[in-house]
C-alpha cells in the first residue's frame, strides 16, 4: 500500500539539540493535532498500514516521543495525505464497479449471479439489486405512489391510529431545542420566532431539534445536482441542520423565507405524527400527480433533479416538490405564485392539524421578523464599520 514510499530514500533527521528552537515547539503541537485528525480519516486498512510503516521507521532512526524533530512530523503528514488520497481512488473505483454491475444487473437481471460475484456484491446487495430489479421492471410512466420507496417509508414510520387522536396530541406541550447559531446569517432567537409564531401547531409539532453546524453538506449524488445543501432533515429524527456550505448564497432574506420552512416541511411528509398512515399515503399520491402535472409548481431545484433509475427520481421530486410547495405556501412573497391545487393540498393539511390557524396573519408576522432581521444586520454592520474608524 505504501510501496512509492519506498522508492524514496530515509534521510538522517536532525538531531533532537537541533530541534529545541522556540519556533519548532510551537509547532508540533499544531502538527500533531493535524496528523491525529488525518489519520482518524482513514478506514481501518490505510490506517494500520499507515501505523505499522511508520513504527518502523521511526525505530530505525531512534526517534521517540518527545525527541521527534518537526520535519520528521511534517512528513508523516505528507504521508498521510497521499494516503488519503490512495484510499480515495480506492473507494471511488469499488463504488464505480459495483455501480456499473448493479447498473448491469438491472439491464439484463439473467447475469445477476455471475455479475454479483465478480464485482464482489454482498448477499444484501444481491437481495436489493433483485428488489430494485423487480421494482424498476414497471414501466416509468406506469409508476404509481405504491411503487415508490416513501410509501414502504409511510407504513414503517406509521402515525396517529384513528384522526380522533390528532386533537389531543396537538394539545400536548412539545418542546423544541434551538441551537446556537454562531457565524449564520440570522441568529437562534429569529430561527425560533419563525418556528413558533409563522407556522401551524402540526408543522412545527414535528420538529424536536434545529441546529446550525459550521460545515459544508454536500447534496447527495443521486440528485445528479453538483454543489452543497444549506441545510439537512432527519425526518426519524424530527431534526433540522442547517449548514454553513449552500450552493446558493444564504441571504436574511432566503434563509428565513425559504430554506428553514423547506426543510421543516420535509418532517411533515413520511415522518407526520399527527396523520393516519391513509392520510399520508393519500397525500403523497396527490403530490405525485402535482408533479406529473404541466400545471405543477415549477421549482428550479425540483426540475434539476435527474437521477438514471426514474423511479427513484421521481420519489425524489415528490418529496422536494412537498417541501417547495410549503415553502411557497407560508412565504409573504412567493405565495401567489403556487398552483390552486398545490395550495389547496396545503390547505387541507393544515385545517388537519391546526384548524384556527390564521395564514395571512402568520405571513404578516413573517414580514416583521424578516425586517427585524434585516435592521439588526444593518445596525451591526454600522456598529464595526464605526469601530474600525481611525479617530
Amino acid at each position: 500500500m505504501f510501496e512509492f514510499l519506498k522508492r524514496q530514500p530515509i534521510k538522517k533527521e536532525a538531531t533532537p539539540d537541533a530541534e529545541l528552537s522556540e519556533d519548532s515547539w510551537e509547532l508540533k503541537p499544531k502538527l500533531a493535532e493535524e496528523i491525529d485528525e488525518l489519520k482518524a480519516k482513514l478506514n481501518d486498512k490505510y490506517r494500520n498500514s499507515f501505523e505499522l510503516f511508520n513504527n518502523i521507521e521511526r525505530a530505525r532512526l531512534k526517534l521517540a516521543e518527545p525527541w521527534v524533530p518537526v520535519s520528521r512530523l511534517q512528513r508523516e503528514k505528507r504521508i498521510l495525505l497521499k494516503a488519503l488520497e490512495y484510499q480515495e481512488k480506492e473507494s471511488t473505483l469499488l463504488e464505480h464497479i459495483s455501480k456499473k454491475a448493479k447498473d448491469f444487473i438491472y439491464k439484463y437481471p439473467e447475469t445477476l449471479l455471475p455479475v454479483a460475484i465478480v464485482a464482489g456484491l454482498s448477499i444484501g446487495e444481491l437481495a436489493l439489486a433483485i428488489k430494485t430489479h423487480l421494482k424498476n421492471a414497471v414501466p416509468v410512466e406506469a409508476l404509481t405512489a405504491k411503487d415508490l420507496d416513501s410509501f414502504e417509508n409511510i407504513k414503517y414510520l406509521g402515525g396517529i391510529k384513528d384522526p380522533k387522536e390528532r386533537a389531543v396530541l396537538l394539545q400536548i406541550d412539545h418542546d423544541i431545542q434551538f441551537g446556537e447559531f454562531d457565524g449564520y446569517v440570522i441568529n437562534s432567537k429569529t430561527v425560533e420566532m419563525i418556528v413558533r409564531y409563522t407556522l401551524p401547531k402540526g408543522f412545527a409539532g414535528n420538529l424536536s431539534k434545529i441546529d446550525y453546524r459550521d460545515e459544508i453538506i454536500s447534496t447527495p449524488e443521486r440528485y445528479g445536482i453538483s454543489g452543497n445543501q444549506g441545510a439537512r432533515a432527519t425526518i426519524e429524527l424530527g431534526s433540522v441542520e442547517v449548514s454553513k456550505g449552500s450552493t446558493i448564497p444564504v441571504s436574511i432574506i432566503f434563509a428565513v423565507d425559504d430554506l428553514l420552512t423547506h426543510e421543516i416541511g420535509h418532517l411533515n411528509w413520511t415522518g407526520n405524527k399527527f396523520l393516519t398512515t391513509e392520510e399520508k399515503q393519500e397525500l403523497l399520491t396527490k403530490i405525485v400527480e402535482r408533479v406529473r402535472s404541466t400545471g405543477r409548481y415549477k421549482s428550479s431545484y425540483v426540475e434539476k433533479i435527474n437521477n438514471d433509475n426514474k423511479r427513484e427520481e421521481l420519489d425524489l421530486k415528490v418529496t422536494e416538490y412537498f417541501a417547495e410547495i410549503a415553502s411557497a405556501y407560508f412565504s409573504p412573497t412567493q405565495h401567489y405564485l403556487l398552483p390552486t391545487e398545490d395550495a389547496a393540498i396545503i390547505d387541507e393539511l393544515i385545517a388537519k392539524t391546526d384548524p384556527n390557524f390564521d395564514i395571512k396573519k402568520a405571513r404578516k408576522r413573517r414580514t416583521k421578523i424578516i425586517l427585524m432581521a434585516l435592521k439588526k444586520d444593518s445596525e451591526q454592520k454600522i456598529a464595526i464599520a464605526e469601530s474600525q474608524i481611525d479617530i
